[in-house]
């Protein structure tokens, strides 16, 4: 089992050691594990510009008109199988990286299905 640990908080703050630890548990549990600060990838705002959805209907898969770290990114999600995303609460919601994150995976060409694990940590 591959777990991806996806933290969207302050460098080396709380979210990534609570998703440190968290993999860390996971791994000592047999899964394979990859963190990921999210500020270190150059993730862009979707600009509605439709070319997921095409390229979807046409049958050419996960296509992004951004020129970005996103499909890199996606690629990992995608090929993981279980996504831990650990994001600060900040005014009671999501943390503006994780909005723009869920933007940019409205649509993709691979539904996760009832079995597959998911988990998100919040953190102050």
């Amino acid at each position: 089992m591959k777990i991806l640990g996806i933290s969207l908080g302050t460098k080396n703050g709380n979210n990534d050691t609570m998703c440190r630890v968290a993999l860390e548990e996971a791994q000592r549990l047999g899964a394979e594990i990859e963190f990921i600060h999210l500020f270190d990838w150059d993730i862009d705002y979707c600009t509605g510009c439709v070319a997921c959805s095409v390229g979807l209907v046409m049958g050419k898969g996960m296509i992004c008109s951004r020129r970005d770290d996103y499909k890199a990114l996606y690629e990992k999600m995608i090929d993981a199988d279980g996504v831990l995303f650990v994001d600060p609460i900040f005014e009671s919601g999501a943390s503006l990286s994780r909005v723009r994150n869920l933007s940019r995976r409205s649509i993709s060409d691979r539904r996760p299905s009832p079995s597959s694990p998911s988990a998100a940590l919040t953190g102050l």
